[in-house]
């Protein structure tokens, strides 16, 4: 009977992982790129992985960009709409601070995941004049002032 039970319980643990609905994840977040060094000479870039945990088809139906109100960021949209089980979708983005100030914005990516269909990232950053600066200051990331936008806030990327 105890190895027929021990059997039972080990059945009940293995290939779970892989069913059930779609569900994503993501490899970094919230993403904080810290500083970059004023004036710029190149764009700053990052990559998120979005990863279906699930074990159905995940979906991806918009990816947007929100508060984006000092036009720091851009994005190429992602390499896939349609996320098989265990695969990833990858978004990248680049950071280009046009000036001394704090920026903070959210990607939004909207699927049929069942744990998270709207599935938020938040990513922040920094652009500091480097000339006198020691050491490396961290933002505090709080952003700048909605009031002051000059951006179209919710750009979708897909």
């Amino acid at each position: 009977m105890k190895r027929l039970m021990g059997f039972v319980l080990l059945a009940a643990c293995t290939g779970e992982e892989e069913s059930g609905p779609p569900q994503i994840t993501v490899d970094w977040s919230p993403v904080t790129l810290g500083v970059v060094g004023l004036p710029q000479k190149d764009s700053f870039h990052f990559d998120m992985q979005f990863t279906n945990i699930g074990g159905e088809l995940l979906t991806i139906e918009s990816v947007s960009v929100k508060g984006d109100y000092r036009c720091a960021f851009s994005f190429d949209g992602p390499d896939v709409t349609e996320v098989a089980t265990t695969e990833s979708m990858f978004v990248r983005g680049y950071y280009e601070p046009p000036s001394e100030g704090e920026d903070q914005i959210s990607i939004e990516v909207r699927s049929n995941a069942k744990d998270y269909p709207d599935f938020v990232v938040s990513i922040c950053g920094a652009g500091v004049p480097m000339k006198g600066v020691k050491g490396t200051p961290e933002p505090v990331c709080q952003g700048p002032d909605p009031s002051a936008a000059n951006c179209p806030d919710n750009a979708t990327l897909f």
